[in-house]
């Protein structure tokens, strides 16, 4: 696969709202008769690149995708290697910090005690 390709397709992981989202993403492999361009077509071999690239052991980036349970897991596994942390930063990075630490995301600043 193109380095081009491979970029355009971990962009489109990475622009969905939610892990959840991302999931549903990866999971998406059902030919949408509206051809609606606002939900694309992940295939075996695109959930098969993000694999290797998320660095996921051989035996599952070559699991039958044939067996839904399969690409369940394989999807879960891409979304929490390549996802989770990347929307952990975009969350952390687009709030305030008040925020984050409002929402116990956050630890309180360090404060120096003592001489």
């Amino acid at each position: 696969p193109s380095s081009t390709r491979l970029a355009t397709l971990l962009a489109k992981l990475l622009t969905n709202p939610s892990p959840n989202a991302a999931r549903t993403f990866l999971l998406n492999h059902k030919r949408n008769k509206t051809k609606n361009k606002q939900n694309p077509i992940t295939t075996n071999a695109h959930r098969k690149q993000l694999a290797i690239l998320a660095g996921i052991e051989t035996t599952w980036v070559n699991c039958d995708q044939k067996i839904s349970s399969n690409v369940q897991h394989l999807s879960h596994a891409v979304v929490s290697e390549l996802f989770e942390p990347y929307h952990f930063y975009r969350q952390t990075f687009s709030a305030k910090p008040r925020d984050s630490f409002q929402r116990r995301m956050a630890t309180p600043p360090l404060r120096q005690k003592g001489g």
